[in-house]
């Protein structure tokens, strides 16, 4: 299967405000289907930046890293998952189980949670 250069290219939002990284979403227009969202940018507002471009079709991936324990990654995973469908990364602390047990959780409140990656295989599942 071939995949397209806007199916294939991941734009980071890498600016210190909204309207910075909104400009630039915009300037980009159609030519680009899936974002970057960081730290940086996250904390400046833009997890409402977030909402507005799945909202306007773009796929994307919120590069916050949550790493804590199970509990806390899952609380803030179940958050975040309001906001519409996107990528996440998230691990916890000696828990692998835990993962599968947030996307399990996810699914359950009707979102479509995958879990792939080092969490899946530990539990048995990748």
């Amino acid at each position: 299967m071939s995949l397209d250069a806007r199916e294939r290219l991941i734009v980071a939002l890498d600016a210190p405000s909204v309207k910075a990284a909104g400009a630039m979403a915009a300037r980009l227009g159609d030519s680009v289907w899936f974002y970057k969202i960081g730290y940086q940018l996250a904390f400046a507002g833009g997890l409402s930046l977030a909402a507005e471009l799945i909202a306007a079709g773009k796929q994307v991936f919120l590069d916050l890293k949550l790493h804590d324990i199970g509990n806390t990654v899952t609380k803030g995973v179940e958050s975040i998952a309001r906001l519409g469908e996107l990528v996440i990364d998230a691990d916890v602390v000696n828990q692998e189980r835990q993962v599968v047990v947030m996307a399990r959780n996810l699914r359950l409140q009707g979102y479509d949670a995958v879990v792939e990656g080092h969490a899946a295989h530990s539990a048995g599942i990748g």
